[in-house]
């Protein structure tokens, strides 16, 4: 479920999944909703909750840079990794 805050007229996203998240920013990952055995793998990976990381590119997979390393994501897989923008 996406989260909007309103200013002015113009909503501003606040939180979505990150397949549907813009490249060329940073975010901060919110919430993972795969399955148990897969969220172990993503926090392995680095994308645990809280954790920072920048989105390179998005074409037939996403490019993550997280821990000093780039990280390629299915579109699907990326839709269970809620995310936030990042303060920073």
């Amino acid at each position: 479920m996406k989260q909007q805050t309103q200013i002015g007229t113009a909503p501003i996203l606040t939180t979505c999944p990150l397949n549907e998240a813009c490249a060329g920013r940073r975010y901060r990952v919110r919430e993972l909703s795969a399955q148990p055995g897969l969220c172990r793998r993503l926090r392995e990976m680095g994308f645990c909750e809280s954790s920072e990381f920048h989105l390179v590119n998005k074409s037939s997979c996403l490019l993550c840079e997280i821990c000093g390393a780039k990280v390629a994501l299915s579109a699907h897989l990326a839709k269970s990794i809620l995310v936030e923008p990042s303060t920073i």
